[in-house]
């Protein structure tokens, strides 16, 4: 039976059998990766750690069990960032646990799937988003399958034999912060360190007297990585120029003083609000820029933002993404759902989106591209789409909370009265007490 409640006193004993049945060698290694990582592209340290958290967390645990005898040090149980993988490793090991209820071939396929995502990022948090997904039903009362552990012939993720009138297939999906962007969040990291580092841009940084902003806007994708030392001297040479203009390649260059003042107090991370300023200081809404201010320098600031021409179509990918899974990975015998989860977009954001749908007549974007998706005549046994919201594992004590948007479509041929209350109250996720 699987639970969705996790005692602070098991978690010694369930990470001690996580290590066992997985292997600490998986995470130990690729944390050691990682670090490489880290001192080879310092700038992308921050990136790195928040892309690998659950692998770190799962390493610091190892490193500690390891000096208190090999067993998880009780302290560290009360540890609200290490919360996530400790609900990694309870979640996994019961679905380890059902799997092998069926055959010991079922638990060794899922055992080397989790080993695989451990070493992937991308895979990781796909598997995260199933385990929920899974453990939502099966607290439920629910029979849940995994058919990719039977014979391979179904490519789904999930099936809930007993919902509906014949089961109900369930396809996750992680939307990533790169989904339908036009310029990747390591390319802008690579192509602003080097921006930083050239020599020319250090000499400006350190005389600048004022705020300067820099806003280069290439008119697609960036260039490859290669190019990039090209693309830095162009843009050094626009601004030498004291003027906004455009390059050979079509990079748009604006350069734009400002008064650093307005900024308020620099922190790090940079604030939203300071972020949101500097939005509007350089006309564009793009997260990807960098604040510098030179050691010994006459006291300016110099702002670098790089973004697109083109925007960027998250959603937009994402239900391409949906349409070609509904059409390969579905079978079209039974109903089916999506449930998709945006990597950075946490629960109260997802709750203030579905909490305001209709008011005043108007509705989100995600909400006109789930319903445009399910009106599609060509996938009819498509009962619906759901988003889940990231929990916030940092608070012991209480649950790990999710909130579900849950988008049914009622007209479904294989719609079932089950289907409407598919996610009543929040996703069932692990509370730690």
């Amino acid at each position: 039976m699987i639970s969705a409640e996790l005692r602070q006193d098991q978690v010694p004993a369930i990470f001690s059998r996580f290590c066992k049945v997985i292997g600490e060698r998986i995470w130990l290694e690729h944390a050691t990766k990682v670090a490489a990582e880290c001192q080879r592209y310092p700038y992308l340290q921050d990136y790195l750690q928040e892309q690998n958290r659950l692998v770190l967390a799962l390493c610091r645990c190892s490193s500690a069990a390891a000096r208190n005898g090999g067993r998880l040090p009780w302290g560290l149980t009360a540890t609200p960032e290490l919360l996530e993988a400790f609900v990694f490793a309870f979640q996994t090991m019961q679905l380890v646990d059902a799997a092998r209820s069926i055959s010991n071939k079922r638990a060794n396929i899922l055992i080397a799937r989790i080993k695989e995502a451990i070493r992937t990022p991308r895979m990781l948090q796909a598997m995260q988003l199933e385990a929920r997904v899974a453990t939502h039903f099966v607290v439920a009362g629910r029979s849940v399958r995994f058919p990719e552990l039977g014979s391979g012939r179904e490519k789904f993720d999930l099936l809930v034999e007993d919902l509906g009138k014949n089961g109900l297939e369930i396809e996750c999906k992680v939307v990533t912060h790169d989904k339908g962007r036009k310029i990747h969040r390591l390319e802008s990291r690579h192509f602003l360190a080097g921006f930083l580092a050239a020599p020319l841009t250090q000499v400006l940084a350190r005389d600048l007297l004022g705020g300067l902003a820099i806003r280069v806007t290439v008119p697609d994708r960036m260039p490859p990585q290669d190019r990039y030392d090209d693309l830095v001297a162009a843009v050094h040479r626009q601004i030498l120029s004291t003027a906004s203009g455009e390059l050979a390649d079509g990079t748009r260059v604006t350069v734009t003083p400002f008064d650093p003042a307005i900024l308020g107090e620099l922190t790090k991370p940079l604030s939203e609000t300071a972020r949101d300023m500097i939005g509007r200081i350089v006309g564009s809404e793009n997260r990807d820029l960098i604040v510098y201010q030179a050691e010994g320098g006459k006291g300016g600031l110099l702002v670098v933002v790089v973004d697109s021409a083109q925007r960027d179509s998250m959603l937009h990918e994402l239900f391409v993404t949906l349409t070609d899974s509904a059409a390969r990975q579905m079978t079209g015998n039974r109903a089916a759902a999506f449930i998709s989860t945006f990597e950075g977009l946490h629960s109260e954001q997802l709750l203030e989106i579905a909490s305001h749908e209709g008011r005043g007549g108007e509705h989100s974007a995600l909400a006109w591209a789930a319903s445009a998706f399910l009106e599609r005549p060509d996938f009819p046994y498509v009962v619906g789409v759901g988003f889940f919201g990231a929990p916030r594992f940092m608070q012991v004590g209480s649950a790990a909370n999710g909130v579900t948007y849950w988008i049914p479509k009622r007209t479904s041929p294989k719609w079932a009265p089950a289907f409407s209350g598919l996610f009543a109250g929040d996703p069932r996720t692990t509370q730690l007490r």
